[in-house]
């Protein structure tokens, strides 16, 4: 829309033709994405719940049915020599006698 109003001013105004400019229209749009995100977006969150969960209940029983997160640091394989923090084991069976070995590394 704005290229083709750059191309009904372009005759009247000069700097119009800018508007004809694929990357001027580019660069206004992540502009306005961006003025959007920062000014508007905090304005609505007001509307948003305000349930802040299990932060202000005193028993595990009060605490029932409000939502929760559990937040774990791990490492892939651990506790196995030749999986622990190997990415190329992600997605892949081990054959037997790796298994048999990862085993007797677990017990």
């Amino acid at each position: 829309m704005l290229y083709y109003i750059g191309s009904l001013f372009v005759n009247s105004f000069g700097p119009a033709r800018l508007l004809q400019s694929y990357t001027i229209l580019i660069g206004l749009s992540l502009f306005a994405g961006f003025a959007l995100t920062y000014f508007i977006l905090p304005k609505c969150f007001r509307f948003l719940p305000s349930d802040r969960g299990r932060e202000f209940t005193l028993t595990a029983e009060a605490a029932k049915g409000k939502p929760s997160v559990i937040v774990a640091k791990t490492v892939k394989g651990k506790g196995v020599s030749y999986m622990e923090n190997q990415a190329g084991w992600h997605g892949s069976a081990p054959n037997a006698e790796q298994v048999a070995q990862a085993m007797e590394e677990l017990n």
